[in-house]
């Protein structure tokens, strides 16, 4: 995850295959992120956080992979769960934020720790600069503007 980051969200339409176990090279990653973005950093109030994992499961259902109506996330440094019979707007029912991680680790495995996602907190958060722009639906990372800070988008494709 890029240095300094709370939590890194990638819209999951933009994977296009997998890894194996080893070595891995920038054309490996490139050809399962094919596609051209930028990083955007933002600055973003829990609240506004857990709209965003909202929205990311707001069209969620059993057949979701046959319909491809996307908007799922997956996410680093963080984990969340849902339950998509629940009205959409209120299918979140956790999301933890990760901390103290050693390279490579998760919550579980390396001495990192889980803690409840603060509604008032601020986060620095990625993700593309599709999502960050409102793309699948981000309408409210668009419309709320007093509860999210642009830094700066950086890392264009190489």
């Amino acid at each position: 995850m890029y240095a300094g980051l709370d939590i890194m969200l990638l819209n999951s339409g933009s994977i296009r295959g997998g890894l194996q176990a080893g070595n891995i090279t920038i054309g490996d990653v490139q050809q399962v992120l094919p596609l051209v973005s930028t990083l955007s950093v933002l600055r973003m109030r829990g609240d506004v956080l857990l709209a965003v994992l909202e929205n990311a499961v707001s069209r969620w259902s059993l057949d979701q992979a046959a319909s491809g109506t996307g908007r799922f996330l997956c996410p680093a440094g963080m984990d969340f769960g849902f339950n998509y019979k629940q009205a959409v707007g209120e299918r979140v029912t956790f999301a933890n934020v990760w901390s103290n991680l050693t390279a490579g680790g998760t919550a579980d495995n390396n001495g990192g720790e889980r803690t409840p996602l603060s509604l008032s907190k601020w986060y620095l958060v990625g993700m593309s600069t599709f999502g960050a722009d409102g793309g699948d639906g981000n309408t409210v990372l668009k419309n709320n503007s007093a509860a999210i800070v642009t830094l700066g988008q950086t890392f264009p494709r190489m």
